[in-house]
């Protein structure tokens, strides 16, 4: 048994980094940073017409870390669960909204969803702090 066993992962990669001659004796490796949790809100009314959102989106589906919420897929009839979003972006560290612009506006269904998701209370005024 080799005398790095049941050794703490740290203490492995320390040993590890000074034999490959990366880390002085005395230094410790750094920590990798905790990999970001990635949400993206997706509102196209008309993807099937949008070579480009739709390859952008099929894409992000693909990457791991990254969790697309498609709001005219969950909810055509416009009907939002309100806790489930609020869940879904308590959960992730990095949110992007991606939609496409009408008049300098977003599509009807992700003003709603920031209206109703983004409540007062919960993500501002009085009590609001998330």
């Amino acid at each position: 048994m080799p005398a790095s066993a049941g050794k703490s992962q740290v203490n492995l990669e320390c040993r590890l980094g000074r034999e490959a001659g990366l880390l002085a004796p005395c230094q410790t490796p750094p920590r990798l940073p905790r990999v970001k949790k990635v949400l993206v809100v997706f509102c196209h009314p008309a993807l099937e017409n949008s070579r480009i959102n739709r390859a952008w989106v099929d894409r992000a589906r693909a990457l791991s870390g990254i969790t697309v919420r498609d709001l005219y897929e969950l909810y055509p009839d416009f009907d939002i669960n309100i806790r489930a979003e609020q869940k879904a972006l308590l959960e992730h560290d990095i949110i992007v909204l991606q939609h496409p612009l009408y008049w300098y506006s977003p599509p009807a269904l992700m003003k709603q969803w920031f209206e109703l998701t983004l409540e007062h209370g919960w993500a501002y005024g009085a009590g609001g702090d998330r």
